[in-house]
């Protein structure tokens, strides 16, 4: 998918930063993924310092020309968390929603903010990339020290031993890679081998080795990628727009990494009481005004302090999903034709029990929820009541007229043909349906009358043979 010269950028802020420092989940971010279906989104956030082409990446993870700002000069584009506004589709129902940060380290940002802007994309993410420069060494470490800090905070407000399950998978891009990865034997090494081997604590130094701890802690799902350098550096400055101007080693490893993320990408879980609920896009919405509610109270988010307004998303979103089900299952019903009234109640049972039941094993501590469903089901299952009665009405009341039409010619022979009427179940036995038949008979007995007498000296027996249809 390219975007075109003239098509209107699909990139919005997600969460804004105001001049005093403030998040702010943007109107427009919430708007749309509030709109969106009830799917499990996996969020995938690119981390890293400022320009070093974070956004460029993910304009070609997400295959688009064009998408994420990108820059030539050494001011940082991208301020907050922005997100591509497209679900890219991957295996099975999930969806993946990409979302650029703005570079650690911007010249004109504290320690504090680049803090705020990673504890952001550590816990909106289940995929988290890391975007360096060139091998793991040292200094590339040392630009994820900030982890130190997130996870001590994060570990004093959780209480939590473990902190993996609360970390995002990283994948760990090591760009513009000249050097062949190899051991210290010359053993050739994978890049999944080589970032665990640069992860090993160090002989010397425990400040060297409390950062690795850190990372291994964290980050207890993890992989690592090579990628070329793109192109010449004479046309770094128009490869965004130009695909075509990286080498072909380039996107084929830029291809492989896609294909990694589209299989390996989870959706994004929050704890609840009762386990790990799947978040929607609309529960992203509630979760990233929670996160900026935090930040701006100088405290460390926590997810699971978010879980009654989450399960409250959730059963909204259930709820609409088995409302649509149903009524999806109604017009079936009625395209059926004309029921009595025994055969359509007990189709209407069976489909409102079933959703209500659903519902109820699924949301357990949405009481108010599972009321309001009720009630909708029920406006649901009286409108499809009310339709099979005038479907009825219609029926008896065009049988009716065509027996009318019939008898000046031979009212004895119409007549009979009514009663003898091939109506199936549904005009028999009690209730509304029948109901309908009689009351279409008893209007029709004095036009029938009418037309009949005139040709047929046999007005009595006609007429007792009607009024006994009437009786029936």
């Amino acid at each position: 998918m390219f975007f075109a010269e003239d098509d209107e950028p699909n990139i919005v802020p997600l969460l804004s930063v105001g001049p005093s420092g403030r998040f702010e989940v943007s109107a427009e971010a919430r708007r749309w993924l509030e709109g969106q279906r009830p799917v499990p989104v996996c969020v995938v956030a690119v981390v890293g310092k400022y320009r070093t082409g974070k956004s460029a990446l993910l304009n070609r993870l997400i295959n688009a020309a064009s998408g994420f700002t990108v820059g030539n000069t050494v001011q940082a584009c991208t301020k907050g968390l922005w997100m591509y506004r497209e679900l890219v589709p991957t295996e099975g129902e999930k969806m993946i929603l990409f979302v650029d940060t703005e570079g650690i380290a911007s010249l004109d940002a504290n320690c504090d903010h680049d803090t705020k802007i990673m504890t952001a994309a550590l816990l909106l993410s289940s995929l988290l990339v890391f975007n360096g420069q060139g091998p793991i060494d040292e200094a590339s470490l040392q630009s994820l020290s900030i982890m130190l800090r997130i996870s001590r905070e994060l570990r004093e407000v959780t209480g939590a031993e473990a902190l993996g399950a609360a970390f995002p998978h990283l994948a760990w891009v090591m760009r513009d890679m000249a050097l062949r990865l190899e051991a210290a034997d010359g053993t050739p090494l994978s890049a999944d081998e080589y970032m665990e081997s640069a992860l090993v604590d160090p002989p010397d130094g425990a400040e060297r080795s409390e950062i690795r701890a850190c990372l291994r802690e964290c980050f207890t799902r993890r992989n690592a990628f090579v990628l070329p350098r793109p192109c010449e550096d004479a046309n770094l400055g128009r490869l965004d727009g130009n695909p075509g101007l990286a080498s072909a080693a380039f996107r084929k490893k830029v291809g492989e990494m896609r294909t990694w993320l589209h299989a390996t990408v989870a959706p994004l879980r929050v704890a609840d009481p009762t386990g790990d609920a799947i978040v929607t896009p609309s529960m992203f919405a509630v979760l990233c005004g929670h996160v900026a509610d935090a930040l701006n109270h100088d405290k460390m988010p926590v997810l699971g302090d978010a879980w009654k307004l989450m399960n409250q998303i959730r059963a909204r979103d259930r709820r609409d999903a088995l409302l649509e089900s149903v009524d999806a299952e109604l017009t079936t019903l009625e395209r059926g034709g004309l029921r009595s009234d025994e055969e359509l109640e007990r189709c209407i049972v069976d489909i409102v029990g079933r959703a209500a039941a659903a519902f109820a094993a699924e949301c357990p501590r949405a009481d108010d929820m599972q009321s309001a469903l009720g009630e909708r089901l029920g406006v649901l299952a009286t409108a499809v009541r009310e339709r099979n009665l005038e479907r009825a009405r219609e029926l008896a009341e065009n049988a009716t007229q065509d027996v009318l039409n019939e008898l000046p010619a031979d009212a004895h022979r119409a007549v009979a043909a009514f009663i003898r009427h091939d109506t199936g179940d549904v005009f028999r036995g009690r209730g509304g349906v029948r109901g309908c038949w009689a009351e279409a008979v008893a209007r029709a007995i004095p036009a029938w009358i009418k037309a009949a007498a005139a040709p047929s000296p046999r007005v009595a027996e006609l007429e007792q043979q009607v009024r006994a249809l009437q009786q029936a």
